[in-house]
């Protein structure tokens, strides 16, 4: 223990020598302390989370306090081995530089005095020659580490901090100059497939359309295709894909009208012009519409919370869907498939039950994706 406190009273020595006792049993009192502290905090943390920010600043405030003085006793435990303190930089040098400070810290230090200053394990009473040394000697007088202070805490501080930047900023700046060494190359999703599969599908005629008057201005206009009509103005299903789509669901829980999605989320497609048709901007230029309707009631697959006055919890059953893909200038039914509804996500639509005091999965992204992603991006 007389070590370690003579280590911390010695903070800021850069200069003299510390044996290989002294600077280890420092170090061993040291993890000691750290190792308790650090416990502690995860004791108390998980016991008792409001005090736990108490013993977590405790041990961050003692391995912050610790480090000049580690610093310091690991410069003098290098003189003693009569080498330069400055090998304490060799700790930066990743993977290999810890290893042989380490090495270097665990040799012995030199019999008798050297450059740095009297062996620490000598008594006064053992040197040949009176005192004070280091005369005579065969080594030049001993010159102090640390010349000036400011200096020296400044070139400590800066060192770290510039390798720490070169890491940080010099690395991804080599991998962007490479990438952009390196010449363009085409994506493989854009050629490797073939994207006219519209020649493929063949339209069915559906009995009860109407034409309309005017063009597709709006979401609106587009929800109409699913109650039959059609805009002959609007450009048709066919030449390379992608091919725009707006997605349409009847929502009977309110007022049983057919409800435009506008925030569809497709997955990362393969190409990213796919992206763009699956939320099309421009309303006249979309060439399918797919509806999905309700057509159906599954299981109990959870509750919802509903927080009305007064509270109450209501059932959501798996929902089955009919969802019907049309061509918007002509209102053919090109495909129709059964889905089921896999989106338990309770939401807002819990407010919205039915008769039965029920709530509905809907269809997700992914798999209304799933579903319609040949005739949208082949």
């Amino acid at each position: 223990m007389n070590w370690y406190l003579s280590a911390l009273r010695n903070y800021a020595n850069f200069n003299g020598r510390a044996g290989r006792a002294e600077y280890w049993w420092f170090r061993l009192v040291d993890a000691l302390i750290s190792a308790f502290l650090l416990g502690l905090a995860i004791v108390v943390d998980d016991r008792a989370p409001s005090a736990g920010p108490i013993p977590t600043t405790v041990f961050f405030g003692y391995a912050i306090a610790t480090v000049l003085p580690g610093w310091a006793a690991t410069v003098r435990r290098l003189h003693d081995t009569d080498r330069s303190g400055a090998n304490l930089f060799l700790g930066l040098i990743p993977l290999v530089g810890p290893l042989v400070l380490v090495v270097l810290l665990c040799l012995a230090g030199t019999r008798g005095p050297n450059r740095y200053g009297p062996d620490p394990t000598m008594p006064a009473a053992a040197y040949p020659y009176p005192q004070p040394y280091p005369q005579p000697q065969p080594y030049p007088q001993p010159q102090p580490f640390i010349r000036s202070k400011p200096a020296f805490l400044l070139r400590l501080i800066v060192v770290p901090v510039l390798l720490i930047a070169a890491c940080m900023f010099g690395g991804p700046a080599l991998m962007d100059l490479a990438r952009h060494d390196k010449p363009a190359t085409p994506d493989p999703g854009e050629s490797a497939r073939p994207r006219d599969g519209a020649a493929k599908v063949h339209g069915v005629a559906t009995k009860g359309t109407r034409k309309s008057a005017t063009p597709v201005r709006g979401g609106d206009d587009l929800g109409k295709v699913c109650e039959g009509v059609y805009y002959p103005s609007a450009p048709r299903y066919t030449g390379l894909a992608p091919h725009p789509i707006t997605i349409v669901t009847r929502n009977r829980l309110v007022l049983d009208h057919w409800t435009t999605t506008e925030y569809f989320q497709a997955p990362d497609a393969g190409w990213s012009r796919a992206k763009d048709a699956w939320r099309p901007t421009d309303p006249a230029k979309v060439q399918l519409v797919a509806c999905a309707d309700r057509t159906a009631t599954g299981p109990k697959v959870g509750t919802c919370h509903v927080d009305s006055k007064p509270p109450a919890d209501v059932t959501m059953r798996q929902a089955v869907f009919t969802v019907t893909l049309y061509e918007v200038a002509t209102r053919n039914r090109l495909a129709q498939a059964r889905v089921t509804g896999d989106d338990e996500d309770c939401g807002v639509i819990a407010i919205f039950v039915d008769e039965h005091d029920q709530a509905y999965t809907g269809i997700s992204d992914q798999r209304m994706w799933e579903t319609l992603e040949r005739y949208v991006e082949e």
